[in-house]
């Protein structure tokens, strides 16, 4: 009897972490890949990629990488700006971040005889918890913005 009752609190137990452990995964969720967030990329001299946006408490967290091949590291220098906007095109948040800080990691893929790729991640938070149907649009400039964040 007394060892039908401690598997049972142990079945119990176990189930609570799985149950912890989905409510976690759950909370970073890519709400772009699950369609909650849409996402619009400004064509531009680089490429932006890996973008990935979850919701932590009231706020959304945007991630990516911004990577330009055939270049040298300056080149990769400028900011971002991030827009959400409301399902119906209304402007909800709006920051920009100055891009290619010298402690932003930068990877550099080739060598002297290939071209050579670099690429550097962005990080950022939107303090709005955004609506279904709400979208990000991320578009890059080649210069800073002076009094923009940096990223980390």
């Amino acid at each position: 009897m007394r060892g039908l009752i401690h598997i049972k609190i142990n079945c119990v137990i176990i189930g609570l972490l799985f149950l912890l452990a989905a409510s976690c995964s759950y909370m970073h969720t890519n709400l772009i890949k699950e369609g909650v967030l849409q996402l619009e990329v400004e064509p531009s001299s680089v490429k932006i990629s890996s973008v990935r946006a979850y919701q932590e408490g009231d706020v959304v967290h945007v991630s990516g990488e911004v990577s330009q091949q055939n270049c040298d590291a300056e080149a990769v220098r400028g900011h971002l700006d991030i827009a959400l906007f409301s399902p119906e095109k209304i402007l909800l948040h709006e920051i920009s971040i100055n891009y290619g800080a010298e402690k932003t990691p930068l990877k550099i893929h080739g060598s002297h005889h290939h071209s050579k790729h670099f690429n550097r991640n962005f990080k950022t938070e939107i303090p709005i918890v955004p609506p279904r149907g709400a979208s990000i649009k991320i578009a890059f400039h080649n210069i800073p913005f002076e009094g923009a964040a940096q990223t980390d």
